[in-house]
């Protein structure tokens, strides 16, 4: 699981608990696995002097002024010529004093069509979405070009950060699965060989482990430990008889099963790491994130 939240300060109350945890401390989520809006500020593109805070930032001005005129005439039926008065620069001009896009243009349909006037989150993002694909589909809407290409930037730099941790937790899934099995099979093992063990029964927990290894570096070297103990041992083919050094076997086990935890825990630490070097290209507030991926590929090949 990852989560991306918003630099606001509910999306900062909400990485706090997160980092508290549930019941008894519990960790509910890895903070690398935490993605902050803001944590992308120096790779994206947005007007000067403009901060990234919310989801709905990643939205050049020019694009999210076509979308609320598009918004206030489909869903609020307002004339076209008064949802005109919603215009980019309008938005950047209010966009300022700690204030977020979507404030913004809260600030500027408020200032033209009363104290109740309000533009639905999940409503913008969606009218982002078809404005986009009606331009580059059909070419309705005059969206600058450079407005077309700051949105598509933006959202591809988001979605890659996105996908690298996703991928990147799956990995970590995974290899906290086998290090659990590997450690269940192991502690059973100990448990019943206190004393003795036949040479089979250490075969079987030497294929048990091997079996759901993966193929990555870290499985690789818990097949090296697991090699070294079949020669050690004379474990390499079936023979009859006990393990001559039970001790010492029951040893090697322990290195296994601390390589295969510790292979879970180099994984983690080496996150940082693996997020510094990619290259720019859902709990949390992400609902423009999520309506937007959508309209990401045609944007890449206008018609």
């Amino acid at each position: 699981m990852i989560v991306l939240l918003d630099n606001d300060q509910a999306g900062k109350d909400a990485q706090k608990g997160l980092k508290r945890g549930g019941p008894k401390g519990k960790q509910l989520i890895k903070p690398e696995y935490v993605l902050m809006t803001s944590a992308l500020q120096a790779d994206v593109k947005l007007p000067d002097g403009k901060q990234l805070v919310e989801t709905e930032d990643f939205i050049p001005p020019g694009i999210a002024a076509i979308a609320v005129q598009r918004y206030l005439e489909t869903v609020c039926g307002t004339s076209a010529i008064d949802s005109g008065k919603v215009t980019a620069q309008s938005l950047i001009d209010a966009w300022a004093d700690g204030r977020t896009l979507y404030d913004a243009i809260g600030e500027v349909v408020r200032q033209h069509f009363g104290p109740d006037a309000h533009i639905d989150k999940v409503g913008l993002a969606r009218a982002v979405v078809e404005v986009v694909q009606l331009h580059l589909t059909k070419r309705e809407y005059a969206i600058p070009e450079a407005d077309l290409s700051s949105f598509q930037h933006n959202f591809k730099i988001l979605l890659a950060r996105l996908a690298q941790l996703q991928r990147q937790a799956e990995r970590d899934s995974t290899q906290e699965r086998i290090s659990q099995r590997i450690d269940r099979s192991i502690k059973a093992f100990l448990r019943d060989h206190t004393v003795s063990c036949r040479r089979e029964d250490a075969m079987i927990l030497l294929e048990e482990i091997d079996a759901v290894l993966d193929e990555s570096l870290e499985a690789d070297q818990v097949r090296l430990q697991l090699q070294q103990l079949r020669r050690e041992h004379d474990l390499t083919e079936p023979k009859s008889g006990m393990v001559e050094d039970l001790s010492k076997f029951t040893d090697g086990l322990r290195r296994v099963r601390y390589s295969a935890v510790n292979a879970v825990q180099e994984e983690t630490v080496n996150l940082p790491a693996a997020a510094q070097r990619l290259a720019p290209s859902k709990d949390g507030a992400s609902d423009t994130a999520t309506k937007i991926e959508e309209s990401i590929p045609s944007a890449a090949a206008p018609a």
